[in-house]
């Protein structure tokens, strides 16, 4: 049987397309294996990143087996970056954090001093605070010359070793008395070396002989007045200081025949002793001397009861009964007495209506 030519050729074309549609079934199996593969890959990463097993800070371990637990890594920051939170704490800036000078931090604790930072008043202690004092010798008042170890400050003296090293000028004062530091002791006249004594008041030695004061002589101390007296202050008619005054013994003798019990001496003694009773000391020493404003007869010339000179006499003024009579050549010094026991030895009291010791 012939064929046609046609027909054979109709034949062929069907053939050919299931071919090539057989030719590209493969390729297209192997694109979608790609496409799978890279699904599969982003899914991994992608739950690698946001994976709600692993904390923050950290991610999930995308070499793991699939379908295991998954493991977490420390997510990569780069370099380590400082610490900016306001609980952080500072940089190290070296000793104290840079709060002070590295000499005055002690203990990670700034203080006031130290050995090369010294005060600017007061000692620096060992724990770098500055206060007044950590030994006696840097206390040198007389007043203050002990060191009080509990507060730090200069306080009254309690002993004689407190006091080395306080003076007054060029005067050491190395005894403590009452809790200040002196140059000697009242009574006590050692410390002063010859020829001087213990002023009773002032604590100071002074030059001095003992025994060498007579009755309503200035004096500085007990030793300084003749046998039978004592440095006393009688406070008459306004007068200040101390005098050499008989002590009381028995009975008080002309002309100091007022009493004055249980008084203090200068160095402190109590004593009974015998005053004048009509004028101060300065009255009884210018009694029968010549001073100028009673000097001549006209000084003491009395008109109406008054001389010119009744004010020269004794203390200033006529508060202590001193008058400037006339006698002798010219005039003289004399007091009002009320006997002649208020009279030196040798002189009376001239009665009348103004009495006083005769010339």
């Amino acid at each position: 049987m012939v064929r046609r030519m046609s027909d054979v050729h109709g034949a062929s074309i069907p053939r050919a397309r299931a071919a090539r549609a057989a030719e590209r079934k493969p390729r297209a199996r192997w694109r979608e294996r790609g496409q799978l593969t890279l699904l599969a890959t982003l899914a991994l990463l992608l739950a690698a990143c946001s994976d709600p097993a692993c904390p923050d800070g950290t991610v999930r371990d995308p070499s793991a087996p699939e379908g295991s637990a998954a493991r977490c890594l420390e997510a990569d920051a780069g370099p380590d970056a400082p610490d900016t939170s306001p609980d952080a704490p500072p940089p190290d800036a070296g000793p104290c954090n840079g709060l002070c000078a590295p000499d005055l931090c002690l203990d990670d604790t700034c203080v006031e001093c130290s050995p090369t930072t010294p005060c600017t008043e007061g000692v620096c202690t060992a724990e770098g605070a500055c206060v007044t004092c950590t030994q006696d010798a840097h206390c040198t008042s007389p007043d203050a010359a002990r060191c009080d170890l509990d507060t730090n400050e200069c306080a009254p003296c309690e002993a004689s070793p407190e006091c080395e090293g306080v003076t007054a000028g060029d005067r050491p004062l190395g005894i403590c008395d009452d809790g200040t530091c002196v140059e000697c002791v009242p009574g006590e006249h050692g410390p002063c070396g010859a020829g001087r004594l213990c002023n009773g008041q002032t604590r100071g030695c002074e030059e001095a002989e003992a025994g060498s004061r007579a009755e309503c002589q200035r004096c500085i101390a007990d030793a300084e007045c003749i046998e039978g007296t004592v440095c006393v202050s009688p406070g008459q008619y306004g007068e200040t200081g101390h005098f050499c005054l008989p002590r009381r013994e028995e009975f008080c003798a002309r002309p100091f025949v007022a009493v004055a019990n249980e008084q203090t001496s200068i160095d402190g003694a109590t004593v009974d002793y015998c005053r004048h009773r009509n004028t101060s000391c300065a009255g009884f020493n210018h009694f029968s001397s010549a001073v100028p404003g009673c000097m001549t007869a006209t000084d003491g010339a009395v008109v109406g009861g008054v001389a010119p000179g009744d004010g020269s006499c004794g203390l200033p003024g006529t508060t202590d009964n001193t008058r400037c009579r006339v006698g002798g050549a010219g005039a003289r010094c004399t007091y009002q007495c009320s006997s002649s026991d208020d009279c030196r030895e040798g002189h009376t009291c001239t009665m009348g209506v103004a009495s006083f010791c005769s010339l």
